[in-house]
């Protein structure tokens, strides 16, 4: 068993890419969307810290599968798909967008996260949260489009 003395740890293990005692405080029903004083989530940390080691990838998906809220947004309005947008960090983009993020929600600094990808040099980033709106977009008219009419 993990000692862990609030339920701030679950960010913490997140930042750090600790996959195995971040499944561990969740198994020990630690809240998935508990957040620290910035408002960061585990998965905004773990998207965050993605570029700097491969096992934070793997805590992304962890979190994603335990049904973490992938739209949260931080003190400062950015999601995780903003911060994966930041540092330029396309598998965990392409995860995000793939579990629904939300690529139209705006920061409090007015930005999209294809706008602060294209504002960091992050052009693959930009075109697959692009993608995935036109993606939304169009899957979101085939179906309207497939509702029965009212001829009455």
């Amino acid at each position: 068993e993990i000692a862990y003395g609030e339920p701030m740890s679950l960010t913490i293990a997140a930042q750090c890419g600790h996959k195995e005692i971040l499944e561990q405080l969740l198994a020990d029903g630690v809240d998935v969307d508990i957040t620290d004083r910035y408002g960061c989530t585990a998965l905004i940390w773990a998207t965050c810290r993605g570029n700097a080691n491969p096992a934070h990838t793997s805590c992304v998906k962890i979190l994603l599968e335990h049904k973490a809220a992938i739209n949260a947004t931080t003190c400062s309005g950015y999601t995780a798909l903003m911060t994966g947008a930041l540092i330029g960090h396309q598998e965990i983009t392409k995860l995000l967008v793939d579990h629904g993020a939300d690529a139209n929600i705006i920061s409090k600094k007015g930005l999209t996260a294809a706008m602060i990808a294209d504002k960091e040099g992050h052009t693959e980033v930009a075109q697959t949260i692009r993608w995935s709106t036109l993606r939304s977009a169009w899957v979101g008219a085939v179906c309207k489009a497939q509702e029965p009419l009212d001829l009455d």
